[in-house]
């Protein structure tokens, strides 16, 4: 397995266990910017930022990060992580037991 995926899979589980403890409770969520769709719940900043690029950062440092909720860390890199949650908010508002998250990596 390439340490890529290996490190992936492991930021994908610890997202997905602060999905499932907000599952039912969703506190905060407030609109992002003029589009009164593009909202943004807590779960969403703590999957992203908290979770995920905070374990790919200990691994791959020195790599780009493009993420929906904290925008672009240019890092020089000819390696850019793009991760973006797809639609949390409406699906765990309606109480839909499957979400999914986009996330790649850019070589």
């Amino acid at each position: 397995m390439s340490n890529f995926l290996k490190h992936s899979l492991k930021a994908v589980e610890e997202s997905a266990t602060i999905i499932k403890d907000y599952f039912k409770k969703i506190d905060y969520v407030y609109q992002k910017n003029k589009n009164y769709r593009d909202l943004v719940s807590e779960v969403d900043i703590l999957s992203e930022q908290h979770t995920i690029i905070e374990i790919l950062k200990t691994k791959f440092k020195d790599h780009n990060f493009l993420a929906d909720e904290s925008g672009f860390e240019n890092n020089g890199s000819n390696y850019t992580w793009v991760i973006d949650p797809f639609g949390w908010y409406s699906k765990l508002h309606k109480r839909y037991k499957n979400v999914c998250y986009l996330f790649g990596i850019e070589i």
